[in-house]
């Protein structure tokens, strides 16, 4: 059975929300922080992203799997050509006998 994963989620933070006393930026990350926010990826602009990590609903869960079992199928069909590939061309050279 698969395992549920961690599903990234980001949220932008503009570095201008910090302007003012320290006191009053310390506060407004510690909000953010409370809210489960938990990392920071520095950007160029004027934000930066706030990524936290939730588990995947029912829906993405599903969706996952499917694409998976898709996936897996594709390889093995795959697998299958090249095998009957590999047989046609063995066929193929040795009828040729050395050359």
């Amino acid at each position: 059975m698969t395992e549920r994963i961690k599903v990234p989620e980001t949220k932008e933070f503009f570095i201008w929300d910090l302007e003012g006393s320290l006191d009053a930026a310390i506060a407004n990350l510690q909000k953010e922080l409370d809210e489960g926010w938990l990392d920071l990826s520095f950007d160029y602009d004027d934000y930066w992203d706030l990524i936290k990590f939730r588990e995947e609903t029912d829906k993405e869960y599903e969706s996952r799997l499917k694409a998976e079992e898709k996936d897996r199928q594709l390889a093995l069909k795959a697998k299958g050509k090249r095998y009957e590939q590999y047989k046609r061309l063995k066929q193929e050279f040795a009828d040729q006998g050395d050359i």
